[in-house]
């Protein structure tokens, strides 16, 4: 249901193929054969029906993969090689399309009428498939983001909020360290993906239109069973800023929580951890970041520098 000049007004799979997936599903495990579902186009789609049956045993998003398409997914499936992919977009449920019209591209959510926003910095509602979702035929454990931010760090992010610094020039102001280990039984890859959240209520984040959380980097690490090694991702002034509605790069005092994983683990206590502007606190075990009283965050919107003097007068 996808060409050239044609809108999808659905994110359901066309042609009754859900039920083409139930009945085929059901078949195979009564013969006790394993299903995989293979779904080949060019974005998102409600897989829900498919990823809550008891028949299906794993979902491939090949995307529109090429002339050697065939051979790569056959790979995959038969185990030949080890998936390392990671979803690059958020995989929003059915209702989505009633609830956002196709010519709205506003990314910040209003609950006024009902907008849930869009991507997964401001989605509201439930995912299908959260942004970075990916799985492997081994098994990966990944610790709590260790990061180091000086004292002055704050400073230097206020100074570059103010004068709209790119993330391309902006100056390296702390480091997050995570550590990673093939717990598995087999060599694979590991996509990791680090996100920062500003210390904000969601009430008084909706309120400001400040994001959920930002994409700060990613690495790809490839390990042996048994193997670990410690990533080490920089962090960049601009990655504890974010942009207001009036469209001014602002930073928020406080406590920033760190986490690694999918967009919408922020909530959990795996890979999470609360941090100050110059100290990281790690999360016990049993903590989540709701349970963390957070210190008052006052924001530090500044204004734009001033306009250069005129130039001379003529002799």
């Amino acid at each position: 249901d996808e060409t050239e000049g044609h809108d999808r007004t659905s994110l359901l799979l066309p042609g009754g193929q859900d039920d083409l997936v139930a009945a085929t599903s059901t078949v195979a495990a009564a013969e006790g054969l394993p299903v995989v579902v293979v779904v080949l186009g060019g974005g998102p789609l409600d897989l829900s029906a498919a990823k809550a049956s008891p028949h299906v045993g794993a979902i491939i998003y090949a995307g529109y993969p090429g002339q050697a398409g065939g051979a790569a997914i056959a790979d995959a499936i038969f185990g030949h090689t080890n998936p390392a992919g990671r979803l690059t977009m958020t995989w929003y449920p059915e209702d989505f399309v009633r609830q956002a019209e196709l010519s709205d591209h506003r990314m910040r959510p209003q609950a006024a009428s009902g907008y849930p926003g869009r991507s997964h910095r401001f989605f509201t509602g439930s995912p299908v498939f959260p942004f970075g979702t990916g799985l492997s035929y081994t098994r990966f454990a990944v610790g709590r983001p260790i990061v180091e931010l000086p004292a002055g760090a704050l400073a230097e992010v206020a100074l570059e909020a103010r004068r709209g610094v790119t993330r391309h020039h902006s100056r390296v102001v702390g480091l997050a360290s995570v550590t990673v280990e093939n717990t598995g039984d087999r060599e694979g890859a590991h996509a990791l993906m680090l996100y920062a959240a500003p210390p904000l209520p969601e009430a008084e984040r909706l309120l400001t239109g400040a994001p959920k959380q930002t994409l700060v980097d990613f690495a790809l690490v490839r390990l042996i069973p048994g193997e670990s090694t410690t990533v080490r991702i920089e962090l960049r002034a601009h990655d504890l800023t974010y942009a207001s509605k009036q469209g001014q790069r602002i930073t928020i005092s406080g406590l920033w929580r760190f986490w690694t994983g999918t967009a919408d683990e922020s909530d959990k206590d795996v890979g999470t951890a609360l941090l100050n502007m110059s100290t990281a606190v790690p999360l016990p075990p049993s903590a989540k970041t709701a349970d963390v009283p957070l210190p008052p965050q006052p924001a530090l919107e500044l204004a734009s520098p001033p306009p250069p003097p005129p130039p001379p007068p003529p002799p």
